[in-house]
């Protein structure tokens, strides 16, 4: 599973597949995300789940603002960057948002 990194008050911030923060942050593990209604709020990452497993009828949303992901489990290696204004599918589970993998990969909207 992946991680993701994105920079808040100029700190980079990697989430891991788990959807810890594997460093520091005022952001902790949350988010930017854009809900299904346009409005954009930090939301705690649950961490990831392939698109295959996804149930008809869960909310989507966008997550925004990452900068870059890496399949290594432990955001040290392989950071491929997100081009500028693409955000990543994710979905709206209780509290918490799950980014939407396709063969272990992200999937990618432009935002």
């Amino acid at each position: 599973m992946p991680s993701v990194a994105y920079r808040h008050n100029y700190r980079r911030i990697v989430i891991d597949n788990t959807g810890a923060a594997l460093s520091s942050g005022v952001s902790g593990n949350s988010l930017p995300v854009v809900l299904p209604d346009g409005s954009k709020q930090f939301i705690c990452c649950g961490g990831f789940k392939q698109s295959s497993l996804i149930k008809h009828g869960e909310p989507c949303a966008l997550v925004v603002e990452i900068e870059a992901w890496t399949s290594d489990d432990d955001g040290m290696t392989g950071w491929q960057s997100i081009p500028a204004n693409t955000g990543l599918k994710a979905i709206l589970i209780g509290d918490r948002v799950y980014i939407a993998l396709n063969a272990g990969s992200p999937i990618m909207k432009e935002a």
